[in-house]
């Protein structure tokens, strides 16, 4: 079973009760696969099949609760993986007859597919953009553009972006509990 554990698609569930008008932020952090030094690798060109995987989470701010996670190795990209939380998470709230009210995230989710998905659906994206952003017909992406070029720096505060701090402060906590590894090495 455990050569077959890498292709095994597991179906999970989150127990976690789900709050109506939640606001959700989208974030993801890098884990070494092994706990050996950057400097082997570096130093020794001792080279692991992978050095790392990421971690991408989707966090309720209010409840302070992982509501859907995906776990990837080290070439999962942000926006890929930030839509098919974004998509997952929009079914498990619908089942349940709650509201997702806005998504914050870094410009790593910055693309038309979840602008789109955010904007069909009736959810807020607060999702800082690439520095060379244009105007497009997207219509929530476009306000936000000209919202960050008029306001300046405030738009942070004022829209709640600043609020990613709290997915921050969760990885920053859950490394310090459990290390910044993981324990098994097949990925």
């Amino acid at each position: 079973i455990c050569y077959r554990n890498k292709k095994m698609e597991i179906d999970y569930e989150m127990n976690v009760e789900l709050r109506d008008n939640a606001v959700i932020v989208i974030d993801s952090t890098g884990m070494k696969i092994k706990n050996r030094g950057d400097w082997m690798r570096s130093k020794r060109r001792v080279s692991n099949r992978k050095g790392w995987i990421k971690v991408h989470v989707a966090y309720d701010i209010e409840s302070k609760q992982v509501v859907d996670f995906e776990v990837t190795d080290e070439s999962g990209q942000d926006c890929k993986e930030g839509l098919k939380i974004i998509e997952r998470l929009g079914e498990r709230y619908n089942r349940a007859n709650k509201k997702i009210k806005k998504v914050i995230g870094d410009a790593g989710y910055d693309t038309y597919e979840i602008f789109n998905y955010l904007s069909e659906r009736g959810i807020s994206a607060v999702i800082k953009l690439r520095s060379n952003a244009k105007l497009s017909n997207n219509l929530s992406r476009s306000r936000i553009i000209r919202y960050m070029r008029d306001s300046g720096r405030n738009w942070s505060k004022e829209l709640g972006y600043n609020w990613r701090w709290s997915v921050e402060s969760f990885f920053s906590a859950y490394k310090r509990t459990f290390g910044e590894s993981v324990k098994g090495d097949i990925f």
